[in-house]
């Protein structure tokens, strides 16, 4: 079980020096996920020692259970919810661990039935 939230793990995590988190995702048709993140100490990217991080106290803690907290952060982090819709998307989500500000910067293509019809001898079209 899990002792801390999103917002602790990541303060956390600036105490041991990382400055920026870097998490890839990708998704659509209910099926998506956030992808290995990249942890970083000013412009160097680093590992985590989770151990370290929470002070020896939860060592069961790791990479997965950090995703599966971004994956729950509905409408914040993570603003495809289950990505179950008919759409495909992409992107990556960039966190400041001192400030907590993020950006989510992404691409998202949506795909809807669209149905025509008309009369090749005339020229007006009709889309339902």
């Amino acid at each position: 079980m899990l002792k801390n939230n999103i917002e602790e793990v990541i303060k956390l995590l600036h105490k041991q020096g990382i400055t920026k988190i870097a998490i890839e995702y990708s998704g659509g048709h209910d099926e998506g996920s956030f992808e290995t993140p990249v942890f970083y100490q000013g412009d160097k990217e680093v590992n985590v020692n989770w151990d370290k991080v929470f002070n020896n106290e939860d060592t069961t803690y790791n990479e997965d259970n950090f995703l599966d907290q971004i994956y729950s952060d509905y409408g914040r982090l993570n603003q495809h919810y289950s990505f179950a819709s008919e759409y495909s998307c992409s992107g990556t989500v960039t966190i400041d661990t001192k400030t907590g500000n993020f950006n989510d910067n992404g691409f998202e293509q949506t795909e809807t039935d669209t149905y025509h019809t008309g009369n090749v001898f005339n020229e007006k079209r009709e889309v339902f």
